[in-house]
């Protein structure tokens, strides 16, 4: 378990200087230097040892990021308004191989020939996002080809490169162009067991909340029930071994 885990819960359960033991023989104790709590709480300290204990097996399990094509506008070069290409895609791999990831576009919303993901071959890279349509069709298509100028990241967006991409969507009237702007970014679902809002459940979100619940805040009150207490903690425990 995170040593730093150990100390919050050593601190909220005593109130004062510490010293417990890890739970590998290897490990030295750990020491709590300075640490105050406006009550006891030793009955929740097991709860929370057990909570933590089960980090290790959900950071095994795949992990799932959802994106989205922000502000995504398609310029023809024959002069005509651009228009807004939308959609979603979702980005799952092993933790640690990121890059070996798989895409699939969830939604999607091709402007002038109403195309949508059902009706395409979809590919998404790191580096990339392309379309074409299904099928032989006289006067349709649909190929875009949008490069990214960051691959695709857990932690930033990545610009389309406005030279490198490019689209030709046919449906009865082609269209060519360049996007004029555009960004991939993900999309951070409401997780209340994120507690520190950083896209990930782990046990910095379980320091996040004891640090907040040892000081009174209001954002600890995560029952909602108009006090902060004990049953905070287990109801913030309850949602956090479930994750996303």
């Amino acid at each position: 378990m995170d040593r730093g885990v150990l100390n919050a819960i050593a601190c909220a359960a005593f109130g004062r200087k510490r010293h417990i033991h890890s739970p590998t023989q290897e490990e030295p104790p750990v020491t709590i230097t300075a640490c105050q709590s406006r009550r006891p709480m030793l009955p929740l300290v097991l709860a929370a040892v057990s909570a933590a204990a089960l980090a290790p097996v959900a950071h095994a399990q795949n992990q799932t990021y959802t994106y989205e094509l922000q502000n995504v506008w398609l310029q023809p070069d024959s002069g005509q308004s651009a228009r807004q290409l939308v959609g979603t895609f979702t980005w799952t791999f092993s933790p640690g191989d990121f890059e070996n990831g798989r895409g699939v576009c969830t939604e999607l919303s091709v402007p002038w020939g109403g195309y949508a993901a059902d009706d395409l071959n979809i590919t998404i890279e790191t580096g990339g996002f392309e379309t074409s349509l299904m099928g032989n069709w006289h006067d349709r298509g649909c190929d875009i080809n949008l490069k990214f100028v960051e691959d695709l990241s857990p932690d930033q967006p990545s610009t389309i490169d406005l030279e490198l991409s490019s689209f030709d969507i046919q449906y009865g009237v082609s269209y060519q162009g360049r996007p004029s702007s555009g960004s991939i970014v993900r999309v951070f679902p409401d997780c209340p067991g994120d507690f520190n809002s950083d896209g990930a459940v782990n046990t910095q979100d379980i320091l996040a909340f004891l640090n907040a619940w040892t000081a009174g805040d209001e954002a600890a009150d995560f029952n909602e029930d108009g006090s902060v207490n004990t049953l905070d903690v287990l109801a913030f425990l309850n949602v956090w071994t479930g994750g996303c």
